[in-house]
């Protein structure tokens, strides 16, 4: 199973005669209620101009209809792409219009997906189950390259009408025997060439063996030159790939356990990974020579993040805690409370008028916002629960990027649920699932901004994109 996308599913708030023994029967009891909301100045966050409340899934900007359910989701540098994974095939969306560009299918199921800085290549990872064994493979598509390869559902009904004809001439089959088989028949050899193609993409150098590391990890560096994945046994070393040359550069190989995150600093001279063995390992990111292991203890690590000026690091660990190092001289400067469980997805955000660095981070029911300065914990938005925290989890937690207007930092949960907070008007914005809907769905941890038009676009477990303007 590919950790990078292991989803944590804590607490509920519901009647105490409710039986939960799914993920599914706890989203249909589910009542999303909030223990602490959003304040400033001891005044709670009001609703954005043009809301009153929530705004429930049909009352969106735009709905794009996808072909089935979106695992991962990624927006190219220029806002022009928008890449969509919709279980083993990838969509390219034009970012502005929502027109496919261009698809493509691969073996297994695609799990993450990343732009290369200059929007050339596309990123994805994908998991196939074959002879009872979890093969990974990552994907380096190269959208320079004018499309040639066809559609392979029409590859395969070509390669089907073959094979009917030299089964009715040569083994004897009859027409109803064919009829029967086809649909089974066409899965397997889509099956057979596909594993085939992956095959020649990994001679080819175009598919790695290997996983992309999750929670916040930037896989290529700032300048484009390298990409970073998972490899290794047990799955504790970091393989640096050089792009262009399409060959391993180095290995970073001193964790002794699963590493989750890695990330280099803004001018690429630094790579961090955070692991199960409780480490931080800095490498030095040209040669990849190990310059500090920082220690936490023995709880394992998640999510990591370089702030934007590459002066902070931090990574959020299983104990509920985030620790902040001064990447100079590796000194722990903060072990903030973001509990009550792991931290697995967090991001920064600087006031560069006032060199203010904020850092949000997200456990299972709640989301904090640091002062890093002073350590302060300055926002907290709680989720309410009844201790029985097993089935819900903070998603994704990003600030907008720094061209987006109004600036602001959302947060994804797993009913599918946005809410997006300006600090600076202490306002707040509300994007849920009808609560009406039974079954109701969990959504994705995937959202992206969207600058250009200032909106949230958002994967959801109904086949579905969602776009809510700001």
């Amino acid at each position: 199973m590919d950790l990078s996308t292991v989803q944590a599913l804590p607490p509920p708030t519901m009647s105490q005669h409710a039986v939960v023994s799914t993920p599914q029967d706890f989203i249909d009891a589910w009542k999303f209620e909030l223990a602490h909301d959003f304040e400033k100045g001891g005044l709670p966050a009001s609703w954005a101009p043009g809301q009153s409340g929530p705004k429930q899934w049909g009352a969106e900007d735009q709905k794009v209809n996808l072909p089935g359910n979106p695992t991962a989701l990624a927006l190219s540098a220029d806002a022009t792409s928008l890449a969509v994974a919709v279980n083993s095939e990838v969509l390219i969306y034009d970012a502005n219009t929502f027109a496919v560009r261009r698809k493509r299918r691969y073996a297994g199921a695609i799990g993450l997906l990343a732009f290369h800085p200059s929007g050339r290549f596309l990123l994805s990872s994908s998991t196939v189950f074959r002879n009872r064994k979890i093969q990974e493979y990552i994907h380096l598509w190269d959208l320079g390259v004018e499309a040639g390869a066809g559609d392979w559902d029409t590859f395969t009904s070509r390669i089907l009408d073959v094979s009917v004809e030299a089964l009715v001439n040569e083994r004897s089959w009859s027409a109803a025997e064919v009829e029967a088989m086809s649909p089974e028949l066409k899965a397997s050899l889509e099956e057979l060439f596909q594993t085939a193609e992956l095959r020649r993409d990994v001679q080819r150098q175009d598919a790695l063996e290997g996983h992309l590391a999750g929670f916040g990890s930037r896989p290529f560096t700032h300048d484009g030159k390298f990409l970073f994945y998972i490899g290794g046994i047990n799955r504790a070393d970091v393989v640096v790939y050089n792009v262009s040359e399409r060959k391993e550069r180095f290995r970073l190989q001193r964790h002794t356990d699963a590493v989750m995150w890695v990330g280099s600093n803004p001018d690429d001279t630094m790579i961090a990974t955070s692991s199960w063995d409780g480490t931080v390992k800095l490498w030095q990111g040209h040669t990849g020579a190990l310059l500090h292991t920082l220690q936490t203890g023995r709880h394992q690590l998640w999510a990591g993040r370089f702030s934007p000026d590459g002066r902070f690091l931090a990574v959020g660990a299983g104990s509920g805690n985030i620790y902040v190092w001064r990447v100079e001289t590796t000194e722990l400067i903060s072990k903030l409370d973001g509990g009550p469980d792991w931290v697995r997805t967090l991001d920064f955000s600087m006031d560069v008028e006032k060199d203010v660095v904020y850092l949000a981070a997200g456990s299972s029911l709640k989301v904090c916002v640091f002062d890093i300065r002073t350590a302060e914990r300055i926002q907290n938005w709680e989720v309410k629960h009844d201790g029985n925290g097993i089935m819900y989890e903070v998603q994704n937690v990003q600030y907008s990027p720094s061209d987006f207007t109004p600036r602001v930092l959302g947060i994804k949960t797993p009913d599918g649920r946005i809410t997006v907070y300006d600090n600076g008007r202490n306002v707040k914005w509300e994007f849920e699932q009808p609560l009406t809907d039974a079954p109701r769905l969990y959504g994705t941890g995937d959202m992206v901004f969207h600058a250009a038009t200032s909106s949230i676009i958002s994967a959801g477990s109904d086949n579905s994109l969602r776009v809510w303007k700001l």
